[in-house]
């Protein structure tokens, strides 16, 4: 997999970044990251040679220059330093190749036993007669949701994974239901 991370930072924040990125990849061992690191002018090579080596043969550190006019009256402390408005600049300073990607719902994978899980779970609520949920359900269209294809547009509640979220939405209902005696 391939994947574009940007971060934007100053010097004082590269022990994190690197932290972040120790786990991202050991997370995903075929991962390759392309890394851009919007900074200001005290973020050195120096600074950032341990991240080279951290990312290896694994990704690209690609150094971002941040110019901060404009930043001169942002308001800043210790903790709230001008590098936390950086990424509003992103656009101006990310490839093309980024900014104009085609969207993608990642990350939109899960495990099918995840799926069959909720569905037997909710075959077990439609079934069982003490359920408070099943008043408000047409039974045989749960019943034949359960036996067909998940992917049946977008629901009101988000884009991915329709068909679980639903069934687990389902399952939440009851739940609420039984704890609160409804």
């Amino acid at each position: 997999m391939y994947m574009n991370l940007l971060m934007t930072l100053d010097r004082n924040y590269v022990p994190q970044l690197n932290v972040m990125l120790f786990s991202a990849l050991h997370s995903d061992s075929a991962a390759y990251f392309d890394v851009y690191l919007l900074h200001d002018e005290g973020l050195s090579e120096e600074d950032v040679a341990g991240t080279r080596v951290l990312l290896g043969q694994r990704g690209t550190l690609h150094l971002i220059r941040v110019d901060e006019d404009g930043l001169a009256d942002a308001p800043t402390s210790d903790r709230y330093p001008k590098a936390i408005y950086y990424r509003i600049f992103a656009a101006k300073y990310l490839p093309d190749t980024i900014m104009n990607r085609p969207k993608s719902p990642y990350p939109k994978t899960y495990h099918p036993e995840y799926e069959r899980v909720l569905a037997n779970r909710l075959r077990e609520v439609v079934t069982d007669t003490a359920s408070p949920l099943r008043s408000y359900l047409n039974i045989p269209a749960v019943l034949k949701f359960l036996d067909e294809p998940k992917e049946y547009g977008k629901p009101w509640f988000g884009q991915l994974m329709a068909g679980p979220q639903m069934i687990a939405y389902l399952l939440q209902v009851d739940y609420w239901m039984r704890k609160y005696m409804l």
